[in-house]
């Protein structure tokens, strides 16, 4: 299995982020990653887990990550604070979002005070 690097080498930090937390999740196990999933999605499965720094689709929007199973997480990062100011990027992943199969997420991982209101 190839794993994503642990210290990222990607330039902008919110993929250094996304990179890392990825990574990360690769490294601590299936059954410890299968509990953060199961909790953050409200209880499942996972059969096939697939990790994805950079998620396009071909379409224009690209996503800093995904974690596919019978479960999609869509990523944003962003590591300054209240930088979702165009909401037509988030309305972008939320399209992707659209064609994947099963349950699905699109987590926007922010220091904003509040939530992003695409």
């Amino acid at each position: 299995m190839t794993f994503t690097p642990l210290f990222s080498t990607y330039g902008q930090g919110e993929n250094r982020v996304t990179s890392s937390m990825l990574a990360v999740f690769e490294r601590v196990g299936l059954a410890l990653t299968e509990t953060i999933s199961a909790r953050a999605s409200g209880g499942f499965t996972l059969k096939t887990i697939v990790f994805i720094n950079q998620y396009s689709t071909g379409k224009g929007a690209v996503l800093d990550g995904r974690i596919a199973t019978d479960l999609t997480y869509l990523f944003e990062a962003k590591t300054v604070r209240n930088a979702v100011q165009d909401p037509d990027q988030l309305i972008g992943h939320l399209r992707i979002l659209e064609e994947e199969p099963g349950k699905k997420t699109c987590l926007c991982l922010s220091l904003a005070r509040s939530a992003p209101k695409p």
